[in-house]
């Protein structure tokens, strides 16, 4: 479907891991000044880090700021939501970030159902984790420069750094140290755990987490230093029963459908979804050889379009189909039925014509719009033939089959160009309106405007003719046979 404009923007900046939190609090607020600086924008509110919820899986790589816009009545003279978005882009070129502009409620439906908030994004899967990263970025580096490609960002998988503890049993014997006392230390202190519920005057209970402060595990050295008691009440510190370093490990691990996967966002310029991926999948195939065992899987838009296309290639012809057999059910001819699907055709010049002057993809609305279309063309030549049927049905004696279609065709015209005229002026306003929803309903109604205009041509000048023309074929076949029949028959005997 046409994107429909949300009267916001989501702006979804991507980084590589390693960024310290307070680093990436201080980026996150020079990246909201510089977006409320325009003169477009309400206000800002941005959002990094992960929230305690399976339905959020945003590393602190990614950032998520949502900007509202300004009724479009305040923007600057000649402003659109594509240049704001592009000037935006322009001002907030950050080192070591890529961007992403998308919607916040249509990014929000894409990120549940596929994983990807960027148009276009790629899954790869393997059982390696270290091959998927590769990989990964082999398919970032080619796909950089490739035509309609505005930003690619692979997943670093695993670049994710850590504080790791790794217990020295024989140390923890001779210091009369239990795993669990050792294990309990970096849990509760370290990394921060629950340790009892509070209950609430309303029975709920709310977790009470244990850590210490963060002045004193905020450097290696205090770490190794924190103490651990063991049951005789003595403490040892954690370093002389642990190794405790910086260590490089997987920032998240994806299980998708059962396959380890790592993931890579890729923003589009100048190019429709389904295009790209077309085009870049035999691109990828070319360039980029995938051990045994993995695969990559092409997600975001393209998917809803794949399945918005399976559907028309059944709907469509079904509908055709449909019409067809009402047709010949309700006037029992098949040639006059056939004069009838004539006009979607013809239907179809103007619409095409008005989708092609509009600049409108063949996106779902616009198909919508067409179906309609073939409904109105048929009706209207339904009309049609049933004037000029009945007008010959009450020919009197001595009026040509000629001048009869002329009298049905011309009874028929004021209803055609009322039926025309109410079509067409009922959805101008449509054309030629602006607001939420609009991208929707444009494409919609541009095939039905065009085509009633070629439709009404083809009804009203092309519809008699051809009755007159399969009159003229049928009286010159029945010439053709009474001559075969008064033609005699003679036999040469030898």
């Amino acid at each position: 479907m046409p994107d429909t404009d949300e009267g916001a923007i989501l702006y979804m900046p991507t980084t590589l891991p390693g960024l310290p939190n307070r680093e990436a609090g201080w980026v996150l607020q020079q990246m909201d000044k510089k977006l409320k600086a325009f003169p477009e924008v309400e206000r800002v509110f941005g959002k990094i880090g992960r929230a305690d919820t399976s339905t959020d899986p945003a590393p602190l790589t990614m950032i998520e700021t949502t900007v509202q816009l300004k009724p479009a009545s305040e923007w600057r003279p000649g402003m659109t939501k594509d240049k704001i978005v592009a000037e935006m882009d322009q001002a907030l070129q950050t080192v070591g970030y890529v961007n992403a502009w998308v919607q916040p409620i249509r990014a929000r439906v894409m990120m549940q159902t596929t994983g990807i908030q960027t148009p276009v994004g790629v899954k790869v899967k393997g059982p390696d984790i270290l091959v998927i990263e590769d990989l990964s970025q082999r398919i970032e580096k080619a796909l950089r420069d490739f035509p309609g490609t505005k930003s690619v960002i692979a997943e670093r998988i695993s670049e994710g750094y850590y504080v790791d503890v790794q217990n020295d049993l024989e140390r923890m014997a001779e210091h009369g140290v239990t795993v669990e006392e050792a294990i309990s230390t970096v849990r509760y202190a370290i990394g921060g755990d629950n340790i009892a519920n509070v209950k609430q005057p309303d029975n709920v209970l709310v977790p009470l987490s244990m850590q210490y402060s963060a002045e004193y595990i905020d450097t290696l050295q205090k770490l190794r230093n924190l103490p651990v008691v063991s049951a005789g009440g003595r403490s040892v510190p954690l370093g002389d029963i642990a190794d405790v370093a910086i260590r490089k490990m997987p920032e998240m691990m994806r299980n998708d459908n059962g396959d380890l996967a790592g993931y890579i966002y890729i923003d589009l310029q100048g190019m429709t979804a389904s295009d790209y991926v077309n085009n870049a999948r035999q691109f990828l195939a070319q360039n980029v050889a995938l051990p045994a065992g993995y695969s990559i899987e092409w997600t975001g838009l393209h998917e809803y379009v794949d399945a918005a296309r399976a559907r028309m290639r059944f709907i469509i012809p079904l509908t055709l189909l449909i019409i067809v057999g009402l047709l010949i059910v309700a006037f029992r001819s098949v040639s006059e039925s056939f004069l009838i699907m004539l006009s979607v055709p013809f239907a179809m010049v103007g619409g095409v014509f008005l989708q092609w002057i509009l600049g409108y993809s063949m996106t779902t609305a616009v198909i919508v719009g067409y179906i309609s279309l073939f409904a109105v063309a048929v009706q209207t030549g339904v009309i049609m033939v049933v004037f000029i049927r009945h007008a010959l049905d009450a020919r009197p004696e001595g009026q040509s089959y000629v001048d009869a279609v002329i009298d049905g065709s011309t009874l028929r015209l004021r209803p055609k160009l009322m039926t025309v005229a109410a079509i067409i002026l009922s959805l101008l306003p449509v054309l030629v309106s602006t607001g939420p929803g609009m991208e929707i309903l444009k494409p919609i109604a541009a095939p039905s405007v065009g085509g009633m205009i070629t439709s009404s041509l083809h009804v009203l000048f092309m519809t008699p003719c051809l009755f007159v023309i399969v009159e003229d074929i049928r009286q010159y076949r029945r010439r053709k046979l009474e001559k075969a029949a008064r033609t005699p028959v003679t036999s040469a005997v030898s």
